[in-house]
């Protein structure tokens, strides 16, 4: 990945005021966007594409928050990278966009614009013209406070001709339990299927996450198991949504090479069942009956019946 692709991924907005917490219960659904992620060139690494044609106006993708009650500047290092500010009337906090909204590429003439839902915790692009299936979307940078701030240096890797990247048949809505929102399956799936590729934020040691972020994160080093410099990821697309079970109806493992998290079904799977991975499972088996992984990251289990 070169450093002018990198500098497209992960930018700075400076948004309209801070949303609610994720895990807050809204009755709102969020559909997988109809895009997929290839490579722009040999030069400039991958993309988002749209999947079929849009009108001007189209919503293409309704993105989840994750908000962190910190601003950026009392944030770690390597996160400062990655997340936005987020202005509440004055009180600076961060939120990093889930789904695809970190990976739009920059052009002085874009295809999308971008708003804030802030009732539903979501970032929404839309369409400012008519755009073409497999045209690439993108977003103006210089219409956001500061532009680009990003600098890429060792700090992400993956091939040039890395395969194209699916949107998921997946969907987002209310739990209706205490752990809030959770993600969907929008049709049946077999054992064994591939029901996500999601793209990874890479974090190196040392790295503690803050706040609701020590939930959604995933031990990048113990699934590689090469003894890498990352031991940390935070997945793109639905990856960070997936709640907990035991035994979960998904398991999960790396691509490091692309550095990417593959979700597949650990037994068929129906329309509209929530999707769920073992959080204690390091490895991303879907069985794992320990507490070794709240303990360490210090966070209440909420089981799927909660």
């Amino acid at each position: 990945m070169t450093k002018n692709f990198v500098s497209s991924v992960f930018q700075h907005f400076t948004l309209l005021r801070r949303i609610k917490p994720t895990t807050e219960r809204r009755p709102h659904r969020v559909f997988s966007p109809a895009v997929y992620i290839a490579n722009v060139s040999t030069s400039k690494g991958r993309g988002v594409f749209a999947a079929r044609q849009f009108s001007a106006g189209d919503v293409v993708e309704r993105c989840p928050i994750l908000v962190i009650d910190e601003p950026r500047c009392e944030l770690p290092e390597q996160l400062k990278r990655v997340v936005y500010d987020w202005n509440d009337q004055g009180e600076i906090n961060s939120a990093i966009a889930l789904g695809f909204g970190s990976l739009y590429s920059h052009h002085a003439s874009p295809n999308m614009c971008y708003d804030v839902d802030a009732e539903q915790a979501l970032l929404v692009f839309k369409t400012i013209r008519p755009v073409q299936k497999g045209e690439a979307l993108t977003v103006n940078y210089s219409a956001i406070d500061d532009g680009p701030f990003w600098d890429s240096g060792d700090w992400l890797t993956i091939r040039n001709n890395s395969p194209p990247i699916k949107q998921a048949d997946v969907y987002l809505k209310d739990t209706g339990a205490a752990k809030g929102m959770g993600a969907f399956a929008s049709r049946n799936f077999s054992a064994g299927e591939l029901i996500e590729e999601c793209p990874v934020i890479l974090f190196k040691v040392p790295f503690s996450p803050p706040g609701e972020l020590r939930r959604r994160v995933f031990s990048w080093l113990a699934l590689v198991k090469n003894g890498g410099p990352y031991a940390t990821a935070v997945a793109l697309g639905f990856g960070s949504m997936y709640n907990h079970d035991d035994s979960a109806n998904m398991r999960y493992e790396a691509d490091a090479e692309n550095a990417t998290l593959k979700f597949t079904a650990t037994r068929d799977i129906k329309a509209d069942e929530e999707l769920m991975i073992n959080y204690n499972a390091s490895t991303g088996e879907g069985s794992n009956e320990g507490a070794d992984w709240f303990k360490r990251m210090n966070v209440q289990r909420i089981d799927s019946d909660r």
